[in-house]
């Protein structure tokens, strides 16, 4: 319970940092679907590009999605680049795939993880690790366990050494 209330959290502030509407039923509906597994930014990506209502317009939506893959806001170009691969007929959550595989949404999922979960920047060679472990499709949840793990993630949370 501690965890899906953690997520939630996490899940509120990435909300409220792209602009997006998060009500108890968008959180309850994010929780269903993500199940027995941990739900991370890919979630609330894929749902707001699954619900185009929630967001005024198409440029506020796609850089919406930007800013949760990437974690930095579209820039003009961008947003005119991904306009017109939608009208090219690909869908929303098919572009927060897109983003989230690129090479900088694996970055960005690294470094997010590590500042949420660990509270510090991650060195060097833990960002490679984990960026290599991501382009090789291991999932977010995979890695967040990983980082629960750890003795760092221990000792912030003040649990004493095994």
């Amino acid at each position: 319970a501690r965890n899906v209330e953690a997520q939630v959290h996490v899940l509120r502030q990435l909300a409220a940092r792209v602009k997006f509407p998060l009500t108890g039923a968008h959180v309850q509906e994010i929780v269903a679907s993500a199940g027995k597994r941990w739900f991370l930014r890919r979630d609330l990506r894929m749902y707001l590009a699954g619900r185009p209502e929630l967001t005024p317009t198409v440029r506020a939506r796609l850089d919406a999605l930007h800013q949760l893959a990437l974690s930095r806001p579209a820039t003009p170009a961008e947003l005119d680049g991904w306009g017109l691969v939608r009208q090219g007929g690909i869908r929303d959550d098919h572009i927060a795939f897109m983003l989230m595989r690129s090479d900088e949404g694996i970055a960005a999922a690294c470094l997010a993880l590590t500042r949420e979960f660990l509270g510090r920047a991650p060195a060097p060679s833990e960002v490679g690790l984990m960026y290599q472990q991501l382009q090789a499709g291991a999932a977010e949840e995979d890695l967040l366990g990983a980082l629960l793990a750890s003795p760092d993630y221990e000792k912030r949370r003040g649990i004493p050494a095994r």
